[in-house]
């Protein structure tokens, strides 16, 4: 069976922050496990918002994503970072940033991971409704999207939406969806609205045909 979300849990700041400690639980009988924090963060006006550090149980995350939109008068930034195997049990994931004003990201946990390196696919990007993600059948792919406008961003019809968040009036949108590949090429598509946007998204390999079945279970909304 391929790789699934076993955790959705969100997670907001509030405004002035430049650092954050949330507790995520990661269940022990969970096997091969991929943990992606995915979402955005705004600088204050004027200053960009520069992701200083990400960790899960003290262990740096692999960064794969952390982009500046570059609006002219404010600036938001993609967040997004991945780590193969974090610790089971309850630990503390930590994000700091400087002079960002705002931060809303999204912790998903994936398990079922074809246990072999390379765990995940090569990161593509644009500023697009759609891009075009290289997988292999039964992979989950993952998208996360950005923009600058408040409208909500919405995923196309075939993919399962994990969290649709704003940051508040003026401060954007954020969004990130799954959805089971059957090729080669895997089309992942969000209604963008923004003057200012990105979108970026990467495939988790699956074992073809192996596995457990799972079921998709919100864990918790901060």
């Amino acid at each position: 069976m391929p790789a699934s979300i076993e955790l959705s849990q969100a997670l907001i700041s509030a405004s002035g922050l430049t650092n954050k400690t949330q507790a995520v639980t990661i269940d022990s009988s969970w096997s091969n496990t991929l943990l992606i924090v995915g979402g955005m963060y705004v600088g204050d006006l004027g200053s960009p918002g520069v992701l200083t550090s990400m960790t899960y149980d003290s262990v740096g995350m692999t960064v794969l994503d952390n982009t500046e939109l570059s609006t002219p008068w404010s600036y938001w930034w993609t967040v997004l970072g991945v780590l193969w195997l974090p610790n089971p049990g309850t630990k503390n994931l930590y994000l700091s940033w400087s002079n960002a004003s705002k931060l809303l990201v999204e912790i998903l946990v994936a398990k079922n991971v074809h246990p072999d390196s390379p765990h995940y696919g090569s990161l593509a990007s644009g500023t697009t409704d759609s891009i075009n993600i290289t997988s292999i059948v039964e992979d989950l792919v993952y998208d996360l999207a950005v923009q600058d406008s408040d409208t909500d961003i919405t995923p196309d019809g075939s993919q399962t939406q994990y969290y649709c968040g704003s940051g508040g009036a003026g401060y954007g949108e954020t969004n990130s969806s799954v959805k089971i590949a059957s090729s080669t090429t895997t089309a992942m598509s969000m209604a963008l609205s923004g003057t200012y946007k990105r979108h970026v998204g990467f495939s988790i390999h699956s074992v073809p045909g192996g596995g457990e079945p799972v079921s998709v279970t919100p864990y918790m909304m901060i």
